[in-house]
């Protein structure tokens, strides 16, 4: 209690007093639902200094990580993130994971107009395969089209990979400075880590040959056909010097160009 009285004296005031006046800290539920054991006057000093890093949400009706991990990728407060900036760029919240399903949470924050660049990023970014990713983990129809979304809120958490040549956990645990900063390891590798030469895996789903992967195949179907009929594959000089073996060149070039 005295170390957050000392932390307290360190917030920006604006900080304290932006959340005190939206309705989005709620001092009875948060106390209540995470066992906290503080006089009330201390709980929002509670929630911004530690609380936000552990998970806590601060009421039913805002879930942080949910925020955190589609817009932000950061250490930073996700409520103060939203009230100071989000919300006026057209982002959207959701409900706290202890008062909703996930499926909930998921098309909740798929519905805004402007989608946030962490979004943007991998949907673009023609990596992320959501077909595979959908069947892989086993979505549900109510979210199957909204992998990338899953990917974010819940699937890095879980260890879900976002398609079968890239492992989350393998990155996370190689890359601890990636983990301590919060941010997504794809997202990550993608924007940094491919130009810094950080090293990945191929994910414990992969499989040779997977018919999961005919989607992408047809999407790069343009692609993958120039390479062979311009002669420049050898699938078995391919499978040799990479220990791979792939019985067809369409998927194994899949795997070598994305």
């Amino acid at each position: 209690m005295a170390m957050l009285s000392k932390i307290k004296r360190f917030l920006k005031k604006s900080e304290i007093s932006i959340v005190k006046a939206s309705s989005l800290f709620d001092a009875n539920w948060y106390a209540s639902e995470y066992e906290i054991k503080l006089p009330k006057k201390e709980l929002l000093s509670h929630y911004l200094v530690e609380g936000h890093l552990k998970g806590f949400d601060p009421s039913e009706d805002f879930n942080g990580e949910a925020y955190r991990r589609v817009y932000m990728n950061s250490r930073d407060n996700p409520l103060v993130h939203y009230l100071k900036l989000g919300r006026f760029l057209g982002y959207l919240k959701a409900p706290s994971s202890r008062c909703t399903s996930d499926d909930d949470i998921i098309v909740a924050l798929s519905k805004g107009l402007n989608k946030s660049p962490i979004v943007k990023l991998l949907e673009e970014s023609s990596v992320f395969f959501a077909d595979w990713y959908a069947n892989s983990y086993g979505l549900s129809e109510k979210v199957k089209h909204l992998g990338v979304y899953h990917f974010l809120i819940f699937g890095a958490e879980e260890g879900c990979d976002p398609n079968p040549y890239f492992s989350t956990s393998y990155y996370l645990v190689n890359n601890p400075d990636v983990a301590k900063e919060m941010v997504n390891p794809f997202f990550h590798y993608i924007k940094f880590g491919w130009q810094e030469g950080r090293k990945v895996r191929r994910s414990s789903n992969f499989e040779f040959n997977n018919e999961s992967l005919d989607s992408e195949v047809r999407l790069y179907q343009k692609e993958i056909d120039a390479i062979l009929f311009g002669g420049n594959f050898d699938l078995a000089w391919f499978n040799r010097v990479y220990d791979l073996r792939y019985e067809t060149p369409s998927y194994a070039i899949l795997h070598c160009v994305y």
